[in-house]
C-alpha cells in the first residue's frame, strides 16, 4: 500500500479527520444542486461527479482550510526561529509557502476523498 494511503488509514483511525466529515457533509447539502448538474452535464455517475467535482474545486471549506494552513505556517515560524531567531517572519512564510502549500493542498484533497469513501453512501444518500 502507498505511504500516503496508509498515512490517510491512520489519520481516520486516530479521528484527526473528523472536522473533515463534517465539512464534508455541510458541503454537499450546500452544493447538491451544482454537484448534480456537473454530474448530468459530464455524464457522470453521481459518485465520479461528486468526486471530480471536489477534485476541480480543491476545497470543502477555504475557511477551514485556510485556518488549518495557517497553524501549520506557525508551526514553521516555530521550528525555524528556533534554529535561527533572526529569521524575519515574512521568509519563513514565504519560504514554507513555496515549499509546501501545493502539497499541503494535495494531501488535504486527499483526506477529503478518502474521509468520502470511507462512508460514500451517506454522503451519495445527501444528494438523492
Amino acid at each position: 500500500m502507498p505511504k500516503e494511503l496508509e498515512e490517510l488509514k491512520q489519520e481516520y483511525a486516530e479521528g484527526k479527520l473528523e472536522g473533515i466529515k463534517d465539512g464534508l457533509e455541510s458541503f454537499i447539502r450546500r452544493y447538491k444542486a451544482p454537484i448534480k448538474q456537473f454530474s448530468e452535464q459530464h455524464k457522470l455517475s453521481i459518485d465520479l461527479g461528486l468526486r471530480c467535482y471536489i477534485l476541480l474545486g480543491r476545497s470543502i471549506d477555504t475557511r477551514k482550510e485556510n485556518l488549518d494552513q495557517l497553524e501549520e505556517i506557525k508551526k514553521e515560524l516555530w521550528y525555524r526561529r528556533e534554529e535561527n531567531s533572526a529569521l524575519p517572519e515574512s521568509k519563513i512564510i514565504k519560504d514554507w509557502t513555496e515549499k509546501y502549500a501545493a502539497g499541503w493542498r494535495d494531501h488535504r484533497v486527499m483526506q477529503i476523498i478518502y474521509v468520502y469513501l470511507q462512508d460514500k453512501e451517506k454522503y451519495l444518500a445527501l444528494l438523492g
